[in-house]
């Protein structure tokens, strides 16, 4: 109960990082407003939303909030994840650069065949929770038209690179090595996927996304790393809408025979085999300075 409890709490400090931001701004904003108003909180505050509502309209305001957002989300839950458990892994004896680890060449196409059958599987949930939610599918556009509206590049600079940094290292970093030992392999990839849902706040990508919460849960889970699952993150996020439209609308295809060809390896090069794996974990061999 306690590793549910932390779990969902992790999962809060995301939200609640990123909504302290933008509450951040308006205040300081505001207090400016205030002063110049000579003290009239009501003035001050009155003149605050007029700016707001003309600044928002001349610059990307929003996009820039939820920049600085990610940004003190990547801060946090680096140190959070790094001095919680790679140092103490260190200290231990356990720690293993990723390198020694993925050590295979067939592990690369091993996961990227994965991301591409979990990316088309995404869409095609995607497409059916749409069409069942039709008023949540228009919250999800607004959203991101929101977080894209007026910079581009810095919109993608958000969705592409940053968010996946600092989800992955709260998800699939903290709350993934924190229920490993309490819930196994099968637990922690699940908590970690619905957290990962829940941290989205809406139906429509709270269900589509939990699939690759749980590939990219067995990824930190099997390579005892966070990396594979941020890479694998930047690519799902920049390929989904291409992997849509090279589908020809059927990803539903392209979840199958991408998931045959990634069984096919998973098999074939032993990442399936976790014995292998807690045997590495138990003889704790050489360090290693990164993770």
């Amino acid at each position: 109960m306690l590793n549910v409890l932390f779990s969902i709490w992790v999962t809060a400090s995301v939200l609640l990082i990123q909504v302290g931001v933008g509450l951040g701004f308006r205040a300081f904003k505001t207090i400016q407003f205030v002063k110049e108003a000579g003290g009239d909180i009501l003035k001050g505050t009155q003149n605050y939303e007029v700016w707001f509502s003309l600044y928002s309209k001349a610059t990307p305001i929003l996009t820039y909030l939820q920049l600085a957002a990610e940004i003190v989300c990547i801060i946090v839950f680096f140190l959070w994840y790094f001095f919680g458990y790679v140092k103490k892994d260190k200290k231990k004896g356990t720690y293993k650069r990723l390198g020694l680890k993925f050590n295979k060449t067939r592990y690369i196409f091993f996961v990227f065949f994965g991301c591409i059958s979990i990316g088309a599987l995404a869409v095609t949930l995607n497409r059916i929770a749409t069409a069942l939610m039709p008023k949540a599918a228009k919250q999800v556009q607004s959203g991101l038209q929101s977080t894209l509206s007026g910079s581009l590049i810095i919109g993608l600079v958000i969705a592409v690179v940053l968010a996946p940094i600092a989800e992955e290292l709260a998800m699939r970093g903290i709350i993934l090595q924190h229920s490993k030992k309490a819930f196994g392999l099968v637990g922690c990839m699940v908590i970690s996927a619905i957290m990962f849902g829940l941290m989205h706040a809406n139906p429509i990508q709270g269900i589509y996304v939990l699939p690759m919460g749980l590939f990219w849960g067995f990824l930190a889970y099997r390579f005892d790393s966070v990396i594979p699952c941020i890479v694998c993150h930047m690519f799902n996020n920049l390929t989904t809408g291409v992997i849509d439209q090279l589908s020809y609308g059927h990803p539903e295809i392209v979840f199958i025979v991408f998931g045959v060809l990634a069984a096919f390896l998973g098999v074939r090069t032993g990442v399936f085999n976790l014995k292998e794996k807690e045997k590495e974990n138990e003889d704790g061999e050489e360090l290693s300075e990164d993770r």
